[in-house]
């Protein structure tokens, strides 16, 4: 445990107990919420799944969509297409082997 520095009414100690107490709270807030909205959103997801999904697909073909122009813009992306393809790929091996080691 490491020692302590300062005295009870040192500022920083007052400032750090300030922190903590805030932390606590948004924790607390946090799951107050997480308990509150779980059992909507599992009814929302049951009730109307097709609309869930047909969002789901909006968001995904929006995000592709977006990433699309941006590199549309880009001289250099533009030139070279299997420069994009390799990054993809990278991106793709990089996160699946973060997943397997997070499992």
């Amino acid at each position: 445990m490491p020692k302590k520095v300062f005295s009870k009414n040192h500022p920083v100690e007052r400032i750090v107990g300030v922190a903590d107490a805030t932390l606590n709270t948004i924790d607390t807030v946090e799951r107050t919420i997480q308990s509150t909205v779980a059992p909507l959103r599992k009814n929302v997801l049951k009730r109307y799944p097709t609309v869930f999904l047909l969002a789901v697909t909006f968001g995904i073909t929006a995000t592709a969509f977006g990433v699309e122009q941006l590199m549309s813009q880009s001289a250099f992306l533009m030139d070279r297409p299997y420069l994009i393809v390799a990054i993809g790929i990278t991106i793709l091996v990089l996160t699946g082997t973060a997943y397997r080691k997070s499992n």
